[in-house]
């Protein structure tokens, strides 16, 4: 009897003690599971590159030292005669994506902006703002652009053509428009193959911003009666207009006559005479 009862407490305390110690065990484990530290999400890097006159700054963080070196690098090899300065800071929670050391070859952008200009990474977009002198240079840059955009970015170009830039391209316009002369066979209104090759550049220029329309005078030799004459230069400057249209020529298109007056030769030579059979052009001003 007493050795039933013994073994009864031995086995109660047993379980007792398994229990205790499953509690402890489990227990243990959660304070573990508290204290182990939950991995920190990374931050997207984000970059500037900034260009004022003759300076540049290099904005934002990045990870290691060597992609600092990285960027001024490629300012100073690329923009040598700019002041730069270098304001990227060291943040290792700063991500390191394939495409950041790729953003290098984009630094050396800056240098056809003027007098500003901006180079902004935001996430997985660049954006490429800033003013540029003329409208030959805002295309080349976009496709310089496009061609240095690391992969896996988007490009968002924001370049406006400068207001000196605008007038100085609508003076170029204006000057190339109006020393072009085109020539017509003799007593026709057909254009020679000479002035057929200087149509698709003038149709540029006349498609330009700057161009609001044009006034075609048209002009013939001294032979033939002054009426013909006078008949034929504006047959001629209206099948001139009706070509530009049908090319694409949305501005104002005025038409004149001026027959054999104002010759551009001398209507006593051969040559001469074939100078005179043109057209010439007047930018119209204004709105």
């Amino acid at each position: 009897m007493r050795k039933s009862v013994y073994m009864g407490i031995c086995l109660l305390c047993l379980l007792v003690f398994q229990g205790v110690a499953w509690m402890l065990f489990h227990a243990q484990g959660d304070r573990g599971l508290a204290c182990k530290p939950s991995p920190t999400a990374l931050i997207t890097p984000a970059l500037r590159f900034e260009r004022t006159g003759d300076s540049v700054r290099l904005i934002g963080r990045v990870a290691s030292r060597d992609l600092v070196l990285l960027f001024e690098d490629a300012a100073r090899g690329s923009l040598p005669a700019f002041q730069l300065s270098n304001e990227l800071e060291l943040d290792p929670s700063v991500s390191t994506p394939a495409y950041l050391r790729g953003m290098h070859t984009m630094v050396g952008l800056l240098t056809q902006t003027a007098p500003e200009g901006t180079i902004l990474l935001e996430g997985q977009r660049v954006v490429l703002s800033g003013q540029v002198p003329d409208a030959i240079t805002k295309h080349e840059l976009e496709a310089k652009a496009r061609g240095r955009l690391p992969r896996g970015l988007e490009l968002t170009v924001l370049l406006v053509v400068s207001a000196a830039g605008s007038r100085q391209l609508a003076q170029q316009a204006k000057a190339e428009i109006e020393s072009t002369r085109l020539n017509f066979r003799f007593g026709s209104t057909r254009l020679t193959q000479e002035a057929l090759y200087q149509v698709e550049p003038l149709v540029e220029l006349a498609k330009s911003d700057s161009v609001n329309g044009l006034r075609i005078v048209g002009y013939t030799d001294s032979k033939g009666p002054a009426l013909f004459n006078k008949r034929l230069s504006m047959k001629r400057s209206r099948a001139v207009a009706k070509m530009l249209g049908k090319l694409g020529v949305k501005g104002k298109l005025e038409v004149d006559g001026k027959g054999e007056r104002n010759p551009a030769s001398d209507n006593r030579t051969r040559a001469g005479r074939a100078k005179n059979r043109r057209v010439q052009f007047q930018v119209i001003e204004g709105g």
